[in-house]
């Protein structure tokens, strides 16, 4: 698992890699947390629980970084992890459920 940052022209872009979606999804956060500071120096002490619903994967991917963005804001939390438990696809869509140190 790893992560990539991309140019893009409104700011940086990041793309997750991992053997599923979900590792993918998580690498990508983590990718977001390494803009805001190192990780390695970042321990995990404090977890926030995310849950995310959109009609597509794209979107799904954007609502679940910008609901880390939202929990870290409202904890006042440097998250440096992220585990993704649950990625499925239904019939009104796409849902996540999150955990995030």
């Amino acid at each position: 698992m790893s992560y990539e940052y991309l140019d893009h022209e409104a700011d940086i872009g990041i793309r997750g890699i991992g053997n599923s979606m979900a590792e993918a999804f998580a690498e990508g956060a983590r990718a977001m947390f390494g803009i805001m500071a190192e990780l390695e120096g970042v321990k995990a002490r404090e977890s926030v629980a995310v849950h995310c619903e959109a009609p597509d994967a794209e979107i799904l991917f954007v609502e679940f970084l910008n609901e880390l963005l939202f929990q870290r804001g409202i904890h006042d939390l440097l998250l440096s992890t992220c585990q993704v438990n649950e990625l499925q696809q239904g019939t009104e869509g796409w849902s996540l459920d999150a955990l995030a140190w």
